[in-house]
């Protein structure tokens, strides 16, 4: 009688893991940024995510891709991000940005970045909008990601793990370009006293941030 308790116990207690195991959803390997409110960009989310989503293969990515872009909150854009930094342009044509609006760059003009709202630099991606302007309705994820299936190429570019070294060598770069050494120069000029240097309180505090 005991021993077939023992079993009966047993029993239940596979029973339970089982359900368990199918009720429990592995942990999204998404982001899940928003442009407003809370969910700042990481460089290190959105790596490790298209690091994943590459070792899956295209087609498997796609669909965690379309998956993600039915559910992805309002002004979220993990998925808008990862096609930019998946997909590249078809020879002699043009790989737009998403349509959300009317950004507020955190330097030069929107033709400066041709991979807006994101920079790469050596493997390293950086957002490099405050946020954006909008009197309407942003493009979704889902249109976005048709655009790029139907009009881009799958990015050869292979993402790695960066060190936090890398990264701070990567923004260095980042900050060497003319585009922020012109933007120093001005803000120099148009605010000369001591301590009054919004390009380091501002641009430089958004980037470091990413990738802290």
């Amino acid at each position: 009688m005991i021993r077939i308790l023992a079993v009966v116990l047993l029993l239940a207690s596979c029973q339970s893991e089982v359900v368990r195991a199918e009720t429990q959803k592995p942990a999204s390997i998404f982001p899940h940024a928003e442009f407003f409110g809370e969910g700042p960009f990481r460089c290190d989310d959105f790596l490790k995510a298209s690091i994943h989503l590459q070792s899956l293969g295209k087609d498997e990515a796609l669909k965690l891709l379309h998956e993600e872009a039915k559910h992805e909150v309002f002004f979220g854009y993990d998925v808008h991000i990862l096609c930019r930094m998946l997909f590249c342009a078809r020879p002699k044509q043009d790989f737009r940005g998403p349509g959300l609006g009317q950004p507020s760059l955190i330097a030069g003009e929107y033709q400066d970045w041709p991979l807006a709202p994101i920079a790469i630099v050596d493997g390293v991606p950086f957002f490099i909008t405050y946020g954006y302007h909008l009197a309407g309705m942003p493009e979704s994820s889902e249109k976005y990601l048709s655009y790029c299936e139907q009009n881009c190429d799958w990015s050869t570019l292979r993402y790695q793990p960066k060190t936090p070294e890398q990264k701070r060598a990567a923004l260095d770069k980042l900050l060497a370009t003319p585009l922020f050494v012109n933007q120093r120069r001005e803000m120099e000029t148009r605010y000369p006293g001591p301590g009054l240097d919004p390009y380091k309180n501002r641009s430089l505090d958004f980037l470091e941030a990413q990738i802290r």
